[in-house]
């Protein structure tokens, strides 16, 4: 079976804590063959998702 998890929120988003050095540590562990990072961002400086 091959496993992916193409929606992930890492400390890089204002909503996740998670460390992506610790997420791709997991992923190995679980079996996971793909992670993709999907991080807040904006490119307007007045939102939290910005930068």
């Amino acid at each position: 079976m091959y496993l992916a998890d193409y929606h992930h929120h890492t400390d890089n988003s204002f909503d996740s804590q998670a460390q992506m050095k610790e997420v791709c540590k997991q992923a190995i562990r679980r079996g996971v063959n793909e992670v993709c990072f999907t991080e807040h961002f904006s490119v307007n400086p007045k939102v939290p998702t910005y930068g």
